[in-house]
């Protein structure tokens, strides 16, 4: 299974109660679409990290953390993480 570069045929494969939860939801959806395609409409988006304006969540801290000088690196500072500009998702 290609886990790097996963497209939307990709299977599911959620690995700890958050994701089983996010994916029930999105099979709750499904149900509910699928009762009346013809009238409804259904998008489901898995972005990754979001950033942006008005954001306070992780990625604003870890921002703030670094600019203030408490930021604690752990390893050789060499991992990469997907992010996205909340003005591309919207």
């Amino acid at each position: 299974m290609n886990k790097h570069n996963p497209d939307e045929n990709h299977p599911h494969d959620p690995f700890n109660h958050y994701g089983k939860s996010k994916w029930q939801a999105e099979e709750v959806l499904r149900e509910w679409y699928n009762k009346a395609p013809t009238e409804r409409s259904l998008t489901i988006i898995r972005p990754t990290v979001i950033f942006g304006e008005r954001n306070r969540g992780n990625v604003y801290n870890l921002l703030k953390q670094i600019a203030g000088g408490k930021f604690m690196m752990v390893g050789a500072g060499t991992n990469y993480k997907s992010m996205a500009y909340v003005g591309n998702i919207v």
